[in-house]
């Protein structure tokens, strides 16, 4: 189960930006938690929760992350636009293949690319199409691309690849491709994976594709790794 702080409710009951450092806590049990530090002392973490303060043992703690540093990560936020397919007359189970966060898409593992295993980014199956509204607040988007690892003994010799896209651009004028990436990137299963730096500076909303490749969906397993985004 994982809780959310947003923070106390203002005027009006609408939530307000708890004020100080914002972290997101993976427990050990296998949850995680979000608040603003309050303290740290004598082993345990104390969290502004909107619910109440909680205190976590550093024994309990798996992982720290800081939600409001100098970067955000893309798995943190809430896309605004989803699209997803498999080619026409072929049935996608949206549970099974539907996009994950910090997670492989299809088994729901860590995220593993070249033998490095992840612990922030998205996990996909072409094709989809993830939106996000930066509104622009940020000067870079960074990530790790390629199929993930639990592709890489499945199937036929050759099978498998995806063309990753990044689109940039505003509702009114649209989305085009980032100039960093004007074909896409075409990545093979077995493939190194790929750092991408694009530059967002003053751009509304990004859009990451995942798009098919050779064999159309098949083995499309698409990891945005470490996808995030760098403030201004």
């Amino acid at each position: 189960m994982e809780a959310i702080v947003i923070g106390n409710a203002g005027a009006g009951g609408a939530p307000t930006q708890p004020k100080g450092t914002l972290v997101r806590i993976r427990c050990a049990d296998g949850s995680s938690v979000s608040g603003a530090v309050s303290k740290f002392e004598s082993g345990k973490l104390e969290l502004e929760h909107t619910l109440d303060k909680l205190s976590i043992p550093s024994k309990e703690m798996l992982e720290l992350f800081v939600l409001n540093g100098a970067f955000v990560y893309l798995s943190d936020l809430e896309p605004t636009n989803v699209e997803e397919r498999f080619p026409d007359g072929l049935e996608r189970q949206q549970e099974l293949y539907g996009w994950k966060r910090d997670k492989e898409v299809v088994e729901g593992s860590r995220l593993r690319l070249g033998g490095r295993t992840y612990d922030k980014g998205l996990g996909v199956h072409s094709y989809c199409a993830l939106t996000f509204k930066l509104n622009g607040a940020y000067k870079e988007f960074r990530t790790v691309i390629g199929l993930d690892d639990t592709t890489k003994y499945l199937s036929y010799p050759g099978v498998g690849s995806v063309t990753f896209r990044v689109l940039v651009g505003d509702e009114k004028n649209g989305m085009k491709p980032a100039k960093e990436l004007p074909e896409g990137k075409r990545k093979k299963r077995g493939d190194a994976p790929e750092e991408l730096s694009v530059n967002v500076e003053g751009v509304d909303q990004i859009t990451l594709v995942a798009d098919y490749g050779n064999y159309m969906h098949i083995l499309g397993r698409a990891d945005w790794a470490d996808a995030h985004l760098v403030k201004r």
